[in-house]
């Protein structure tokens, strides 16, 4: 018994204390030999999905947000300038916290084409 409980304890305060597993945002994976037929496919289900297709330039950009100037709408009725959040949440103590999934790399001057669907 006593053997049993010298192998038991560690095992349990290895388990207790080993830290839980973080999980990052999962993204689809890419299948190595689509065809172009079949990546055609996807790109046309991805744009029927949409509910909108634009592009636009940065205006303003911070942390939690991006301001960009609509200037082609090829999908939705988008017009003038649209707000897009970036994911990252902001705390009342300044401080923030952001996972994988969260977009925070608007740079103002550049253009971006964005898709956006109800998912």
């Amino acid at each position: 018994m006593k053997k049993l409980l010298t192998r038991l304890v560690p095992a349990a305060a290895f388990l207790l204390l080993t830290p839980s597993a973080a999980f990052a945002c999962v993204c689809p994976p890419i299948p190595p030999n689509q065809t172009v037929e079949q990546a055609r496919a996807a790109f046309l289900e991805e744009v029927e999905k949409a509910t909108a297709i634009f592009s636009g330039e940065v205006i303003e950009s911070s942390l939690v947000e991006a301001k960009l100037k609509v200037d082609k709408v090829w999908k939705g009725n988008l017009k003038g300038e649209i707000v897009i959040l970036t994911g990252v949440k902001m705390y009342e103590d300044g401080s923030y916290s952001r996972s994988s999934c969260d977009y925070g790399g608007y740079h103002a001057g550049r253009k971006y084409l964005q898709r956006f669907a109800d998912e």
